[in-house]
């Protein structure tokens, strides 16, 4: 018998118990999602803006290209940060 995801059968299938063992040891590595209030938002978006302004003043606008080169660059980081990780 395979585990549904070890089709292959490469891998024992784990016990209830295993499963919850490896759950507890992997517990310890993953952090726990970090909460910022309101107001730390807002001071980070405040902060962002002003370096975005400072680039912008430094650098100039930036061109269509550029727009389109960037936001080409982070689609595939977008859709990865916005996977379910439960799936």
């Amino acid at each position: 018998m395979c585990d549904s995801k070890d089709p292959e059968g490469r891998f024992p299938v784990l016990t209830e118990e295993e499963k919850a063992e490896v759950d507890q040891e992997w517990a310890d590595y993953v952090p726990e999602p970090i909460c910022i209030s309101e107001e730390r938002r807002q001071e980070l978006r405040e902060e962002h803006e002003k370096y975005i302004a400072e680039l912008i003043e430094e650098f100039g606008e930036p061109t269509p290209e550029e727009i389109a080169r960037a936001e080409e660059w982070w689609r595939p980081i977008e859709v990865h940060l916005t996977k379910d990780i439960r799936q």
